[in-house]
């Protein structure tokens, strides 16, 4: 068993709730998915708001689909099969940058916690974590779904969230533009 990195927006992990937390999809490019085996666990990072919302059991090896998944422009071929240990919403989700986390995972904790860099961390999907981060990370987010209280959203995460937004929305109207060349 390994522990991956697992990326979503705050729309596809809205939608991988939705549906059960049941199916992960990812684009073409992605080589490290041939490299997930059943029984790894997803470690569910959603970008723009950095928080951590989520550890999903890979159920079956990655196989290609046709059908569409989070309601993106792109399709998503690559899936695989998950099932959740636990699961989050946003509200609920756990920011990185809270003290008592940055501080006990391996991957932040020798870097301060206003230095930006640390954002590179993030930006690979199904990258391997250390396992104590990840046996800290599935601790945390086993004792966030016992509490009710949510975190409340930056005007930082707003600002994000509004850019994110606006770049799916271009990326639909180029989707429409390439179609109906087509």
């Amino acid at each position: 068993m390994t522990y991956r990195l697992a990326l979503f927006t705050p729309e596809t992990w809205k939608a991988t709730q939705a549906d059960g937390c049941t199916t992960v999809g990812f684009r073409r490019n992605q080589a490290a998915l041939a490299r997930v085996e059943p029984s790894d666990l997803l470690l569910c990072y959603i970008i723009g708001v950095s928080r951590w919302s989520g550890v999903l059991k890979v159920t079956r090896a990655a196989y290609e689909c046709t059908g569409t998944l989070y309601d993106e422009p792109e399709s998503f071929p690559l899936r695989l099969d998950v099932s959740p240990l636990v699961a989050v919403n946003m509200e609920r989700a756990v920011p990185i940058q809270l003290p008592e986390v940055w501080s006990n995972l391996l991957l932040t904790k020798e870097l301060p916690i206003q230095n930006s860099r640390w954002g590179a961390l993030f930006r690979q999907t199904l990258r391997q974590i250390p396992r104590e981060d990840g046996d800290f990370l599935l601790a945390l987010l086993r004792r966030r779904k016992e509490l009710e209280d949510e975190y409340e959203l930056t005007s930082r995460d707003r600002s994000k969230l509004t850019a994110l937004r606006r770049q799916k929305k271009e990326r639909i109207e180029w989707a429409s533009y390439d179609n109906e060349r087509s």
